[in-house]
């Protein structure tokens, strides 16, 4: 038996190469990475996990999601087909990323011109117990 446990991570950050492109004053520049941020697990983390990232204004599929260091793999963060619009993603957590204790997250900007924010992201996983 399984139960399920979820972190909300806020970054509130800009990732991108012009400091002053998207006008969000409370997103704080970061450049071509976020902050690392952590979060705790409590038990044993079992089976998959996934999670939810809010973005604002991203352009390209490249960007990579970093869960212990380790990429998740396939398009982490989609593109608005629209542009300057918020949206939320979902992306798989294949099982063995997570971690029992300490993990950590970061997001990773791919090489060009994007800029987008990072408001938050909400990770879900499974438990033993």
């Amino acid at each position: 038996m399984a139960r399920a446990d979820f972190a909300v991570i806020t970054f509130n950050e800009h990732l991108g190469d012009n400091e002053s492109d998207l006008g969000f004053p409370w997103g704080t520049f970061v450049g071509n990475a976020t902050t690392v941020r952590n979060f705790t697990i409590d038990g044993v983390p079992t089976g998959l996990g996934y999670l939810l990232i809010q973005t604002y204004d991203v352009q390209s599929e490249d960007h990579r999601i970093k869960i212990n260091g380790k990429d998740l793999g396939g398009a982490d963060v989609r593109p608005h087909p629209t542009g300057n619009k918020w949206q939320t993603w979902m992306d798989g957590i294949e099982s063995g990323v997570l971690k029992s204790g300490n993990n950590t997250i970061q997001i990773v900007r791919a090489p060009g011109g994007d800029n987008f924010l990072i408001n938050n992201v909400t990770i879900h996983w499974r438990v033993q117990s």
